[in-house]
């Protein structure tokens, strides 16, 4: 991948995933499906996430039970990105405009519907962005390694 095109991922990534942390209960919902839109239409981030859902298959259960009530917490981060893939991937394809801060709550003590959003923020959709974040990183990283491979053998 050019280095710019990663920079401009990064860069549209960040803009939206910051939108959406300014939405509020009302509005969450409808915005994380457009988010989840736009995801899929980045075929470099998708990319991602299809990798991590291949890696992981058993966190579509996990994801299930958390959808069904539970509040589970995860021992491997890896373990945790894919689990919370899997949980934004329900919810964007779901119709319940609540879906978002009836699992917040799962793992808020708070009653006001914000902070359970918050809550929701906090255990899957920042993980999910740091994660691909971070793997824009490596492939940045080991697209410059592939650079200076190619100008050492030429």
């Amino acid at each position: 991948m050019d280095k710019e095109y990663v920079q401009h991922l990064r860069y549209k990534l960040q803009k939206r995933v910051r939108g959406l942390n300014t939405e509020g209960f009302l509005t969450f919902h409808s915005a994380l499906k457009r988010f989840w839109g736009w995801l899929r239409s980045q075929p470099s981030l998708w990319a991602i996430f299809e990798d991590l859902e291949k890696r992981y298959p058993e966190a579509k259960d996990t994801a299930q039970s958390i959808l069904g009530g539970s509040a589970l917490v995860f021992n491997e981060e890896l373990e945790h990105v894919a689990v919370a893939y899997f949980v934004l991937l329900k919810c964007a394809e779901s119709d319940r405009q609540d879906i978002e801060f009836d699992i917040g709550h799962n793992y808020a003590t708070a009653s006001k519907h914000d902070e359970a959003l918050d809550s929701f923020r906090l255990m899957f959709l920042d993980p999910a962005y740091e994660y691909l974040d971070e793997q824009l990183d490596d492939q940045r990283a080991m697209l410059a390694l592939l650079r200076k491979y190619k100008q050492k053998c030429e």
